[in-house]
């Protein structure tokens, strides 16, 4: 009896085998598509590949159907400034200047901002920003690096 179980469950189990493998394997770089969470992650795996373009476009209909999504926003805008094309940095800038007002504390929002607003020629403005990220954060190089290049724009003496 107990025999005539394993035979049957062998070939039942020999019987199935075949069945499970016979989908096409997915292709390998495809997320599926549906959730912001997935589509804003494979927008950051395409950012570190230098894809901006892609990027831009993904995060672009994550912001769409999520604008209270300040980290995907400020994707978009990191994406967009990347992208380099003819009004891309002052795009960015702008949605970096839009974020800033609403969440004034946020330092990534605060921190690109015043780096884009120093290369429009924007020292005061950047100055401002930094100067505030520095009083949570003093030992940040890169703050401190981009605030004295501010500074000493603004007073070369």
């Amino acid at each position: 009896m107990l025999t005539s179980i394993r035979s049957a469950s062998a070939i039942l189990l020999l019987a199935v085998l075949p069945v499970i493998g016979c989908e096409d394997p997915p292709e390998r770089d495809v997320v599926v598509a549906g959730t912001a969470d997935a589509d804003h992650r494979r927008a950051a795996g395409l950012l570190s590949r230098y894809d901006y373009d892609d990027a831009v476009q993904l995060l672009s209909a994550v912001v769409e159907d999520d604008p209270g999504r300040t980290d995907a926003r400020i994707d978009l805008a990191i994406a967009t400034m990347n992208r380099q094309e003819e009004t891309d940095e002052a795009d960015a800038l702008a949605m970096l200047d839009e974020i800033h007002a609403e969440s004034p504390d946020d330092p990534r929002a605060a921190y690109l901002s015043s780096v884009l607003h120093l290369r429009a020629g924007n020292d005061e403005v950047a100055a401002a920003r930094l100067g505030r990220l520095l009083d949570v954060d003093d030992a940040d190089p890169f703050t401190w690096y981009h605030y004295g290049l501010a500074q000493e724009r603004r007073d070369p003496a």
